[in-house]
Order: C-alpha cells, then sequence, then structure tokens
C-alpha cells in the first residue's frame, strides 16, 4: 500500500505542476488533476469501471463503506465511537441506529465471554483479598 501512495503521490506532483497557479491547495490524498475534491459521481463511475474486472458486478460502491463499518464493528471489535469518527458521523448515535444489525451478535459474545470469566472465577473459588 505504501509503494501505491507513493507512487500516487509522484502523480500528484506532476499534477500540481501542470496545473500551477491553478492547483488547489487542499491537501487532499484523492483529487482531480487540479487538486480539488473529486465529485461522488466521478468516483462512483471509476468504482463501475474497476468492479467489472473484479468480480465485483451488483456491489455498490456504497456497500464497500458499510463493508468497511461492518468489518469494524464485527470482526476487528474496533470502538464504535472510532468507526463513527471514520465514518464522518455527527454522533455515535447515527452509527449505532445504521449498525444496529450488528450489535445483537456483539451483545451476545460480550455475555458469553463474561459467563466464561464469572465461570471459570466460580471454579477457582474465593481467593484470599489480603
Amino acid at each position: 500500500m505504501i509503494e501505491i501512495l507513493d507512487q500516487h503521490k509522484a502523480q500528484q506532483a506532476k499534477d500540481r505542476l501542470r496545473a500551477g497557479q491553478h492547483w488547489a491547495h487542499n491537501g487532499l490524498i484523492c483529487a482531480d488533476p487540479l487538486g480539488r475534491p473529486l465529485s461522488p459521481r466521478r468516483l462512483t463511475k471509476a468504482f463501475i469501471k474497476l468492479r467489472k474486472p473484479l468480480g465485483f458486478n451488483g456491489v455498490r460502491l456504497h456497500d464497500l463503506r458499510h463493508g468497511f463499518a461492518t468489518l469494524h464493528l464485527m470482526k476487528l471489535r474496533t470502538d464504535v465511537k472510532v468507526v463513527s469518527e471514520a465514518l464522518g458521523h455527527s454522533d455515535v448515535a447515527t452509527t449505532f441506529r445504521i449498525f444496529s444489525h450488528v450489535l445483537p451478535g456483539m451483545q451476545e459474545e460480550a455475555a458469553s465471554q463474561i459467563d466464561t470469566l464469572l465461570r471459570t472465577n466460580l471454579e477457582r473459588g474465593p481467593t484470599d483479598p489480603g
């Protein structure tokens, strides 16, 4: 990934030189040839071109965003506040509302972990607090 980003940075430097005074100094990683934010339409068109050879027919760009959030919440156990910020949600409640279908599995696993912890401590018996 670092190699790809280095190549992209080099290409962006060329674009910046070509654009000269017209370059928009926004500090964006993903920008058009003048340094401006990419339009959603342009991103969608680029994704449609890429998805076919990758076998992602029927997958929408927004589906990748949803998959990212679900992966972080379910598999990687990332704190919901971190996921909310990564998605640009104004508050955690928005993230909870959109991804509430993910939470029951997380709640079941948390309950199972607490159950295991309690059973393990009960099997050990009382400990000397001193």
